[in-house]
């Protein structure tokens, strides 16, 4: 066997620039879509970061990483010699992206070329080139920054927590959510009335959703809806319908109960029966085809792939199978049609993974949909829209102008509304005070309230406590 000579040495790595490497390895990770949160913290003065788009999709940032791993290693910018001396491409990329300053220099021949490759060396192994990198990151996109983790205190200050957000956090304040309702001109004047005008007769609640009535949605967050959507209500449902003695609408079982509340509550007092609009929670608008048609619209105003279309269809198909697309012609049908498909095609597009992919936004679609007075009301304010009902508690099968959402109504007339909401244990406070004594539990008075549709005769005590509260300011 031949005798190999013997090979002593030490194998050290390439001598590497600190400021220039740590950036070069940063865009390599960016471009490989780690989040770089964590390696901001570590390298330069940034309090948080993190990664919103790939890097390497980004115009300029690919050119960056490979021009700063040649200057960590000290290798050269430019290719040839003498008078054919000129800056390699990814290098001229570079410099327009973090020193647009050096560009012209650039492209002033090879003497030109030099002093720029010199100058981008000198920039990106200095400390200073931390700060110029990560501002053109910044402003393009690649990289957003946020300030230190605010405490739930501090986004509750910001209003960033809202009964319409389900409990989760907001994207954006209330106050700073946009959108677009026009009036359609089909509800009568609101109308301010006095408890002292119930005196005598019987309330009984209507409690439903927050929804507006009376107006065309057309826009939400800018986007467009390519069909606008009607809003029908809601509370002021009844104003809606005045001309055409309709209160309240629901499906067949529940008016049939209200039917019967109203009989009942007929053989009362004067013979009078008044019933009260009663807010429910801001999310349950999210039962009505307006909140779909919403989202849908504001879908198919969006730009969305087609690709995150299929994997969303898919996601309600495992729930709803008949479910046939959303970009289907039949798909706003098939929604109004089917609660249960509305319910499942929500609790999909709620999923972080789609509202990331560009889906619409439920709290801002349910603030789109909402009456504004209604926006601040706790639940179960009532009285700011009230109705004077048909004792006989007739129940109306085929509507002149139907609700998309519910296919039955309920004969009354709007008569109009107190100044200000009554909460309801001062405007139905016969049923707490049956609770309290009863010795039940106030955390189940709302599902109780809502399951039982209690009667409140509108006695001289009633009354008293009514314009108590309300002569309170509260």
């Amino acid at each position: 066997m031949a005798d190999y000579p013997r090979i002593t040495g030490t194998i050290r790595p390439t001598p590497r620039n600190r400021v220039s490497g740590f950036l070069a390895d940063l865009l390599e990770l960016g471009a490989k879509g780690y989040d770089v949160g964590s390696t901001l913290q570590a390298g330069g003065p940034i309090t948080e970061g993190r990664l919103s788009t790939p890097v390497s999709d980004l115009l300029g940032i690919p050119e960056l990483q490979r021009t700063l791993n040649r200057i960590s290693y000290n290798e050269p910018l430019t290719t040839g010699t003498g008078y054919t001396t000129k800056l390699r491409p990814d290098t001229v990329s570079a410099t327009m992206t973090v020193a647009p300053m050096v560009g012209p220099t650039a492209k002033a021949g090879a003497a030109g070329a030099r002093m720029a490759g010199t100058a981008l060396k000198d920039l990106a192994t200095s400390d200073v080139a931390y700060r110029a990198l990560l501002d053109a990151m910044e402003r393009s996109g690649a990289i957003a920054y946020a300030a230190p983790r605010a405490s739930k205190a501090e986004n509750i200050a910001r209003g960033l927590y809202h009964p319409i957000g389900e409990g989760k956090k907001l994207e954006k304040p209330l106050s700073e959510m946009r959108f677009t309702q026009e009036p359609l001109n089909n509800l009568v004047e609101r109308r301010v009335i006095s408890p002292e005008q119930l005196q005598g007769a019987v309330i009984i609640p209507a409690t439903g959703d927050r929804t507006a009535a009376g107006q065309l949605l057309t826009e939400i967050e800018g986007v467009r809806l390519p069909e606008p959507v009607a809003l029908e209500g809601g509370m002021d449902f009844m104003r809606s319908h005045l001309p055409y003695g309709s209160a309240w609408a629901s499906d067949k079982g529940v008016i049939s109960n209200l039917a019967k509340r109203v009989r009942d509550a007929a053989q009362q007092g004067s013979g009078d029966v008044y019933m009260a609009y009663m807010p429910m929670s801001h999310v349950g608008g999210d039962f009505s085809t307006m909140m779909t048609d919403a989202l849908l619209q504001q879908v198919r105003g969006a730009k969305i792939s087609k690709k995150v279309k299929r994997e969303f269809d898919n996601e309600v198909r495992l729930h709803r199978p008949e479910w046939k697309g959303i970009d289907s012609p039949d798909a706003q049908a098939q929604l109004n049609e089917n609660g249960a498909l509305r319910h499942a095609f929500i609790d999909r597009m709620d999923l972080d993974q789609f509202r990331a992919a560009g889906f619409p936004s439920l709290p801002i679609t349910r603030a789109a949909i909402t009456e504004p007075s209604l926006m601040n009301v706790p639940i179960h304010g009532g009285g700011l829209s009230i109705a004077k009902m048909d004792p006989s508690g007739r129940i109306i099968s085929n509507p002149v102008v139907p609700h998309t959402t519910y296919n039955t109504q309920l004969g009354g007339q709007y008569v109009g509304g107190f100044d200000r909401p009554i909460p309801r244990d001062f405007l139905f406070s016969n049923f707490t005070s049956a609770r309290r004594a009863a010795g039940t539990d106030p955390s189940g008075d709302m599902r109780s309230f809502n399951l039982s549709n209690p009667i409140q005769r509108a006695d001289q005590q009633w009354l008293d406590n009514v314009m108590k509260y309300m002569e309170s300011g509260q």
